[in-house]
């Protein structure tokens, strides 16, 4: 399908397409996030440009299977597994790069590439990974900012809640009432996003903070529950 005919679904649409979801973010309260974290924020000031060790290296939320995400959308958990498998093979030839900001296409550009995926795996039914900020020798070295990487390392150093949304081509088909993805589901790349969309890709530092999500968004995550009880128990 050439780009110009490449359709964004959206969350209510089925068939073949764009499929972009929110679902993924970078923790700044990880254990494993926090010293790296803590450091580069300590060193933003002049004096100590060039002190934090780089590369730029986190741990990262990617994506969840058998979850309703904000779309209202099921990843099964066994067709995402085989393209998570797929995906590796993109990061052992180095070429599992990303962007800061997505794009509506399937297209990674080489021009805005932010960062690479350089693990990943599974926690549960959380697909979980490390991710490779590409910053620049001036950003190092003098806190110049002149490419994509040194922007998202410059958020993360003021302690910004960064979010990480996943890019792909595949097919969507309703079943029982659920918008389900189908087996030809295509993994393109995870792009990083300041401004995620949806509750699950904030990071929250409390359960008290989910209460200040607005009263119709609560109705809307019950009915993707009922939904997804539905859909599961169908397959039991």
């Amino acid at each position: 399908m050439s780009e110009r005919n490449l359709k964004l679904l959206k969350g209510n649409e089925t068939g073949f397409g764009l499929l972009i979801e929110y679902d993924g973010y970078i923790n700044p309260n990880d254990e494993k996030n926090k010293e790296v974290l803590e450091k580069i924020k300590n060193d933003r000031t002049p004096e100590n440009y060039g002190k934090t060790e780089f590369p730029l290296e986190l741990y990262v939320i990617l994506q969840k299977a058998d979850t309703l995400n904000h779309n209202g959308r099921i990843y099964p958990y066994n067709i995402l597994k085989k393209k998570v498998e797929l995906y590796k093979e993109l990061i052992l030839q180095y070429i599992s790069g990303g962007e800061n900001e997505h794009p509506d296409n399937a297209n990674v550009a080489i021009d805005r590439i932010s960062h690479r995926i350089t693990d990943i795996w599974w926690e549960g039914k959380t697909v979980v990974g490390k991710i490779l900020i590409y910053v620049t020798l001036g950003f190092v070295k003098y806190g110049v900012v002149s490419s994509e990487g040194d922007k998202i390392a410059l958020l993360l150093s003021y302690g910004h809640r960064v979010g990480v949304s996943s890019r792909a081509l595949g097919s969507v088909n309703k079943e029982n009432d659920v918008n389900v993805v189908q087996d030809d589901l295509e993994l393109i790349c995870w792009d990083i996003v300041s401004t995620p969309s949806t509750p699950n890709a904030w990071i929250l530092n409390s359960k008290s903070e989910i209460s200040n999500f607005t009263e119709s968004k609560q109705k809307t995550n019950n009915l993707l529950e009922s939904k997804l009880d539905k859909f599961l128990n169908i397959l039991k």
